[in-house]
This record gives C-alpha cells, structure tokens and sequence, in this order.
C-alpha cells in the first residue's frame, strides 16, 4: 500500500456494511437526501493530487486507532455509530494539513445524521429553546409560562413543535461553515472555534425565531401569508451572514497558505504496520458475515388486545398495504390498521423506549412521499396531534399522529418527546401510537 488512495480503496472495501447502510438509508428513503451536497462538496474539497503520496508517518498510530475502534464496535455499536467511526478512519487517509477538520466535517454531515438527531435531541433542544423565550417575550411586554414545549399565555397555548428544535437549521448552518472553512483553508483549531460559534449563532436565531413565531402565532403581531417559514428564512440568513463574516475574519489570520503537505512521509509502513492493517480491514469487512439479522423485534411486556386500543366504535379493520406495512418493519411492538371509510388508522403498541417507533412521514419518505411539516392540530374533543403532508405522483395525504400512554392520562405529539419520558420512566408504559392517514382536500 503505497499510496493513500490504495489506502482509501482499502478502506472503502472493508467498509462495505456501512457503504450498504448508507444507501439503504438515504436512496431508500428512511432519511432526508441532504448529506449528498455534503459528500459531493468533500469530493469537490478532497486532495486529489496528495493522495498519490504515502500516507505520512505520523498517520498510522491514527488510522489503527480509528480502525481498532472500529472493528471493536461492530458487533454492538448501532449503524450511525459505525458509520461515525469509519468516517473518522477515511478522514485520517483522506484529509491533508488544510483544513483537515472541516474536510472531516464534510464526510460526517454526508451521514443520514438529521432523523436521529430529530429523534434524541429534538426534544431537549424545544424545552431549552422554550424556557429562553420566556424572557425574551417578557422583555416585549407579554408575560408567558413555560411548560416543556408548551407557551401558556392568557389561557392559550403555544406549542414548538418538531421543526422548532432547529435540527434541520443547524444541520444546514454546519454545512456552510464546513465549505467555508475548506475555502478559507482554515486549520484544525480555526475550523473548530468556526464550528462553535455557528452553534451558538444557529441556536440564538433558533430562539430568535421561537419569539418571533409567538407573537405571530397569538395575532398579538399581524400575520402575513406564508410567515411560518418566512420568519424562519428571514433568522436563518441573518445567521449565515454573520458566520460568513465569522469565517472570513478568523481566515485571515488563521489559514493555512500554500502547498502545505505532512511531513516527513514514508514510502510504506513498517512490516508490523502493514500485517496489523491487512488484519484489520480483513476484520472489518468478515466479521460483519457471522453477525446475527439484529435485535429481535419481539415486545416485552403482555399485550392487553386490541380492546385496549385509543380506537372509535365506527372504525373497523383495515387491511396491511404498502405503506402501513413500512411502519410495521423491525417494529418490536404489535400493529394493527383500521379505516372510518375515509381515513386510515395505523395503530401501534409499544411497552418500552425505542428508536424503532418511526414517525409515520418517516415511513412515508421512505415510500417514495414528499414530506412537508405542518402545524399541531388541536381537536375539539381537546387532543393535539402533530401534521405533515405526504404527496407522490398518485396520492396526497395529511398525516395527523399522537402517542398516549395506556392510562389515556399522558400523550405526545412527537416521538422525541415520548422517547424521553419512555426512556425516564420505563415502568409507565405501555403505549399507543395512533397515525391518521387522511386524504388531502
């Protein structure tokens, strides 16, 4: 192995389960598509030319590191977990002395990262972001009580929903400043204090955003067509605008100019670093053979029947298509789908915290629909349920979706939000999630 792209391919090889997961992932649907302007931007950035070279001494003590923690998780680690791993393993290869972490960056935002982020932290980041606008919305003359995700101001209630977290906008925010780091060529420490202050900048016009989506939200401010998403892209820019700012002061005084190659290289690695590599891409690319198909998706508990279920006298039984069937995949719970003669009704149970209780329009996208966000619905009967589109070339759907405990004393509009209080209390299950799949008017 001469060179770093016999490295790489090597790499690329082994990694085959995780190259298989991520096209399942992303051109299957289950994720957004995003990550591919960030693998073709890495591509764009990558250091064709130095990769002719060997791979520079001080390199291997990392790449084995990375890659010995690699194959050690294969048998547990979660696929995003492995994935980030062997990013981290192509980014020690691939990645030359300018701007290394922002070349890095690049490979992990190409990752399907958005969903789980939405799943893990969606719901903590609302209830910080809902506690903050407290403040802000008193220093403007209203006062407001913050409950979780809740805004309750004189007897209306102002809910963030999922979008509100700003996953998606940090998400994007990441990604501008990652290119603008590889254009400004800024070293490791430059890219890092890059990254922290777009963080930051993305999460006060997140709040920013918050605020201003109250006063709209409570008329106390007139609305305007479309100012749900003209407020958000109105924050969004500003926040690009300063971390462009940001990117190119901190390039002027702290880029990385010229040819800059690492030094000193070796023509290739010692015997003992060479049989230790051919050992470990062997281990990455077998061991993942002899693994078993996964968790079982068998439930824990004793199911109480369909009796039980949050459902309405009129709705009868429905048979499992295509699209209720993808809810159902790797799902350790029961399922089943009604229909009132208009609407179809996929309801599930579940009896523990678990990555595997998708949001409908996850199943949906992966299906092939066109997923925009809507608002929560507040019913009469006094039930909030979380709403999106759903449209493809033949059917366009609303999608309405609620999760209650079995008590009928506790329900959720997210499934980040329930994972959290699933994961905290596990002995208050189980739970009902009742998805609504109406046709569009």
């Amino acid at each position: 192995m001469r060179s770093r792209t016999a490295i790489l391919l090597a790499l690329l090889l082994a990694g085959w389960p995780v190259l298989r997961w991520y096209e399942l992932r992303v051109f299957g649907g289950s994720d957004e598509r995003w990550g591919i302007l960030a693998l073709l931007a890495a591509l764009a950035f990558a250091p064709w030319r130095s990769w002719r070279e060997p791979l520079p001494a001080a390199r291997w003590p990392w790449l084995f590191g990375a890659l010995v923690v690699y194959v050690a998780a294969l048998p547990f680690a979660p696929p995003l977990v492995r994935a980030l791993l062997f990013v981290v393993a192509l980014a020690v290869v691939g990645a030359d002395r300018r701007a290394p972490v922002a070349w890095g960056a690049l490979l992990f935002l190409s990752l399907p990262v958005v969903a789980s982020a939405q799943f893990f932290a969606g719901y903590p980041l609302r209830v910080l972001t809902t506690q903050l606008t407290v403040p802000l919305i008193a220093l403007l003359g209203q006062s407001v009580e913050a409950v979780g995700t809740t805004l309750h101001w004189r007897g209306e209630q102002v809910v963030l929903d999922a979008p509100c977290s700003g996953i998606q906008m940090l998400w994007t925010g990441l990604l501008f400043s990652a290119l603008a780091a590889c254009w400004f060529r800024l070293d490791a420490r430059a890219c890092l204090r890059l990254l922290r202050f777009t963080g930051a900048t993305v999460f006060v016009a997140n709040v920013l955003r918050a605020v201003a989506l109250f006063f709209f939200g409570t008329g106390l401010w007139p609305r305007f067509p479309g100012h749900h998403s003209g407020v958000g892209l109105v924050f969004f820019g500003a926040a690009m605008v300063l971390i462009l700012f940001r990117a190119e002061k901190i390039g002027r005084t702290n880029s990385v100019t010229g040819e800059v190659t690492d030094t000193p290289p070796v023509a290739q690695p010692r015997p003992v670093w060479q049989f230790g590599l051919i050992g470990l891409f062997m281990g990455a690319g077998l061991l993942p053979l002899g693994r078993g198909a996964g968790v079982s998706p068998e439930h824990r508990g004793d199911f109480p029947g369909w009796q039980a279920a949050p459902i309405k006298a009129e709705w009868r039984a429905h048979p499992i298509g295509p699209r209720e069937a993808r809810c159902a995949e790797s799902f350790p719970g029961r399922m089943n789908v009604y229909t009132d003669g208009e609407s179809v009704f996929v309801v599930r149970w579940v009896d523990h915290a678990t990555r595997r209780l998708h949001p409908g329009a996850d199943c949906l996208r992966a299906l092939g629909f066109a997923i925009t966000p809507g608002q929560i619905l507040a019913r009469p009967d006094g039930s909030r349920w979380s709403t999106a589109g759903a449209a493809n070339e033949h059917d366009r759907l609303v999608v309405r979706e609620r999760i209650v405990s079995s008590d009928g004393q506790r329900a959720w509009t997210d499934v980040s939000a329930w994972f959290w209080h699933a994961a905290l209390h596990p002995d208050a299950g189980p739970w009902w999630m009742v998805t609504e799949l109406a046709p569009a008017d």
